[in-house]
This record gives C-alpha cells, sequence and structure tokens, in this order.
C-alpha cells in the first residue's frame, strides 16, 4: 500500500458517485446554515439539519464500501458488516436529535414569534433591485 494521495481515493465509479454526491451535499448544506443564520429562518436551518443526515448517511455509506472491501481476520471475524449496522444507528440518533431541535424552536417561535428578513442582503435591498 502506498502513501500517496491517489490511495486513498475511491477506486470504483460507485464511490466516486458516493464522493460526489457527499460534496455537494455538504456544500449545499453550509449555504442554507449561512443563509438560515443570516436571515432567521427555521425552515433554512431545518433542511440544513436534514442535509445534514444526507451527508453523514453519504459519507457513512463512503466508509462502508471502503471497510467492506477489507478481508475478515482473526480479531474481526465477520469482517467489517457490523460497522455499517452501527453507522445506521449513529445516523438514527442523529436525526431524532435534529428533530428534537426543531421541534424546540418551532415551539419556542410559536409562543414567541420572530421576523424572517426575507431579503438577508442589506445592499440588495437598499440597491433597488426587485426580486
Amino acid at each position: 500500500m502506498t502513501d500517496s494521495p491517489q490511495a486513498h481515493l475511491p477506486k470504483d465509479s460507485n464511490s466516486k458517485r458516493l464522493l460526489t454526491a457527499f460534496l455537494v451535499t455538504a456544500v449545499f448544506m453550509i449555504a442554507e446554515v449561512a443563509g438560515g443564520l443570516i436571515s432567521g429562518s427555521l425552515a433554512l436551518l431545518a433542511d440544513a439539519g436534514h442535509m445534514l443526515t444526507d451527508a453523514a448517511a453519504l459519507l457513512v455509506a463512503l466508509m462502508a464500501v471502503h471497510f467492506s472491501q477489507r478481508k475478515p481476520n482473526a480479531r474481526h471475524t465477520f469482517g467489517y458488516l457490523r460497522l455499517t449496522t452501527l453507522a445506521a444507528f449513529l445516523n438514527a440518533a442523529a436525526l431524532l436529535v435534529i428533530v428534537v431541535f426543531i421541534l424546540w424552536e418551532a415551539i419556542r417561535r410559536f409562543f414567541e414569534p420572530q421576523p424572517v428578513d426575507g431579503y438577508a442582503d442589506a445592499d440588495h435591498r437598499h440597491s433597488g433591485a426587485s426580486g
């Protein structure tokens, strides 16, 4: 096994697609978090939380593909297939945490409504551009 950067890149097309999907999802998630924080939009933050679980699931799938290529050994006689079950449990637990946060925020905002700035960019708001 070499230490070159190519040694750690996915070797098959499915792994490459998983990596591409993960990267695209992560970039859009970061954009939604930024937009949600700037505008105060719970909907954007909720969708970013959803995209976090999607990105985590894609990363777990990518890791599972990588680890599944390892052969069973004396210590891991079943191979590394149990890792996928543990990862699915952690993904479900993360989703539940996000649901609890969204529910908490929604109830709080029901009793203390907050305005959502539809034009989060102040320069856009005052530039005369319509949208």
